[in-house]
């Protein structure tokens, strides 16, 4: 059974935010680790149910940079 998440626009927002501060902290410890400059842009929240994850990946061309998390949250 999937359940399907709804955020308001202010969880949403709030979601992105924390996400863009540990995306944030996380480039620049990569930077120093690598000794470069690392770019980042500010990340998009999407709530997707995994057949609208398969569709919206089988709709990318072969330029497209693409990057995904999963993350499980308990509590």
């Amino acid at each position: 059974m999937t359940r399907t998440i709804n955020l308001t626009e202010e969880q949403r927002d709030c979601l992105q935010e924390v996400t863009n501060v540990a995306m944030g902290q996380a480039g620049d410890n990569l930077a120093r680790l690598l000794d470069t400059f690392v770019i980042l842009s500010i990340p998009h929240i999407a709530v997707m149910t995994p057949s609208d994850i398969a569709m919206a990946l089988q709709s990318i061309n072969g330029s497209d940079s693409v990057s995904g998390v999963c993350q499980g949250f308990i509590g």
